[in-house]
C-alpha cells in the first residue's frame, strides 16, 4: 500500500470512528435535533475536503463529488419512503427541509458514500466480487447501530413496518444492496474526470431508490403500509395523520404514558389524578392526532424550546411535589417505569403545546400545585406543566389545523 492509498483509508476510517464517537455521545445530551446532524456532516466533509485540498488527491476530490450528486439524486428515495410507504419521519429532528429531507441530508450522503464508495472500491480491488459482497455486509451491519442512534438523538425515526428494535429489516436489507453498488460504481472512479463521478453519482443515487424500493416489496410485501386500511387491526394501525402512521402501540403507549404522567404531576391528589386519566384514555388518539397536528405546526414555524426550560420545568414539578426531593422522584418515576429522558421528551412536548395555545388565544393557566400565573409575554420561558381545554379561539385553531390536514382514522 502506498502513501497515499494509507492516508485515504486512514482519513475514511476517521470519519467511521468519529461518527460512531459522536453520535453515541449525542445521546446523552436531551437538545440533539437537526442542528447536531448539520454540524457532524459539515465537519466530516471538512475532514475529507481538508484531505483533497493537502495532498491534492483527486480519487477522493471525485469521491466526494460522487458522494454530492448521490445524496441529491438520493431525496426523490427519501421523499418515497416518507410519502409513500409513511414509514420514515424526519418532523422529530425539526429544521429547514429541501423536499421531504433534512437540509443536511445530502452531505450525509455524502459522507456516507465516500466511506462504503471507498472502503468497496478497496475490498473489490482485492477480492473482487467477493469484495462486494464484504462491503455490503459491513453496510447491512452498520446501519442498525445508526438508525436506532438517530432515532434517541432526534435525527429520524421509523414506524408502521417490520423492525428489530428502531431499524425496518428492509432498511437493513436495502443497505446491503446499497453498499455493493456504490463499492462497484467508485471503482469506476480510479479513472475519469468529473464527467465520470457525476454519472456515477446519478447511478448511485438511482440505486439507492431501487435498493430501498425493492427491500421494502420483498420484506413488507405490500405496496404501501395504508393499503392494508381494510385490516386495520391486523396492521396495528390508529391514524395516518399528514403521511404520519400512528399505531395502536402508540396510542396506548400514550395513555400510558398520561398515566404516568398524571400520577406523577397530581402526586398530592388521587382523585383528580384518576379523573385526568380517565378523561386522558377515552380521547387518547383524537388528543395524539392533535398534538402531532400542533407539534408539525411548531416544527414548521422554525420553533425551539430550549433545554434550559425543560429542566426549569421538570425543577419545578420536583419542588411542588416532592419537595426538592430528587432521589424521590426518581424512585417515583422509576415504579412507573419511565425512563427521565422519555419523562423530558412529554414535558417539552407539552410546553410546545402550550405554547401554541397561547400564541392563539388560549387563557392564561395556572400552575399546579402553585397556583403560580404564567406571566404575560413570557412564551420563550413559560413553565406551564398543564394543558386544560382552550377557549373557542383555540378550538377554531384546532379545527382549522385538522381541516387543512389529512386524517384518516382506521
Amino acid at each position: 500500500m502506498d502513501g497515499r492509498e494509507g492516508g485515504r483509508l486512514r482519513v475514511v476510517l476517521a470519519t467511521i470512528g468519529i461518527n460512531i464517537v459522536a453520535v453515541a455521545l449525542l445521546t446523552l445530551v436531551p437538545w440533539s435535533d437537526w442542528r447536531s446532524g448539520l454540524a457532524l456532516n459539515l465537519f466530516d466533509n471538512l475532514l475529507l475536503l481538508g484531505f483533497v485540498i493537502r495532498w491534492r488527491d483527486g480519487l477522493m476530490a471525485r469521491l466526494m463529488l460522487y458522494g454530492l450528486v448521490a445524496g441529491l439524486v438520493e431525496l426523490a428515495a427519501d421523499a418515497w419512503l416518507v410519502d409513500h410507504t409513511h414509514t420514515l419521519d424526519y418532523s422529530i429532528g425539526g429544521g429547514p427541509m429541501l423536499w421531504r429531507s433534512p437540509l443536511w441530508m445530502p452531505m450525509a450522503w455524502e459522507v456516507v458514500v465516500v466511506q462504503f464508495g471507498y472502503v468497496g472500491l478497496r475490498l473489490y480491488e482485492r477480492f473482487g466480487f467477493a469484495g462486494l459482497l464484504m462491503n455490503g455486509v459491513l453496510g447491512a451491519v452498520n446501519i442498525p447501530y445508526y438508525e436506532e442512534m438517530a432515532r434517541l438523538i432526534h435525527w429520524w425515526r421509523y414506524s408502521g413496518c417490520r423492525m428489530i428494535s428502531g431499524t425496518p429489516y428492509y432498511i437493513i436489507l436495502g443497505e446491503f444492496g446499497i453498499a455493493v453498488a456504490l463499492g462497484w460504481l467508485a471503482h469506476r472512479l480510479r479513472k475519469g474526470g468529473a464527467l465520470t463521478a457525476l454519472l456515477c453519482g446519478v447511478a448511485g443515487g438511482t440505486a439507492i431508490y431501487a435498493c430501498y424500493g425493492l427491500a421494502f416489496v420483498v420484506i413488507d410485501g405490500r405496496p404501501a403500509v395504508v393499503a392494508t386500511a381494510s385490516k386495520p387491526a391486523a396492521a396495528g394501525l390508529a391514524a395516518l395523520v399528514n403521511g404520519k402512521l400512528i399505531t395502536q402501540s402508540e396510542v396506548s403507549d400514550a395513555a400510558v404514558a398520561q398515566k404516568q404522567m398524571m400520577a406523577l404531576q397530581f402526586r398530592a391528589d388521587p382523585a383528580k389524578a384518576q379523573q385526568r386519566i380517565d378523561a386522558a384514555e377515552k380521547a387518547a388518539l383524537d388528543a395524539l392526532i392533535d398534538r402531532e397536528l400542533v407539534l408539525a405546526e411548531f416544527t414548521k414555524m422554525g420553533g425551539s424550546i430550549k433545554p434550559q426550560y425543560v429542566d426549569e420545568d421538570v425543577n419545578a414539578l420536583i419542588g411542588a411535589q416532592f419537595h426538592g426531593d430528587r432521589d424521590a422522584f426518581a424512585a417515583e418515576l422509576a415504579k412507573t417505569g419511565m425512563t427521565m429522558k422519555k419523562f423530558r421528551e412529554l414535558r417539552e412536548k407539552m410546553i410546545i403545546v402550550q405554547v401554541m395555545r397561547r400564541k392563539h388565544g388560549a387563557p392564561m393557566i395556572m400552575i399546579p400545585p402553585t397556583q403560580k400565573p404564567v406571566a404575560e409575554g413570557s412564551d420563550d420561558a413559560v413553565k406551564v406543566i398543564d394543558a386544560e381545554a382552550g377557549n373557542d379561539t383555540v378550538n377554531e385553531w384546532l379545527e382549522g389545523l385538522r381541516k387543512k390536514a389529512s386524517i384518516r382514522k382506521f
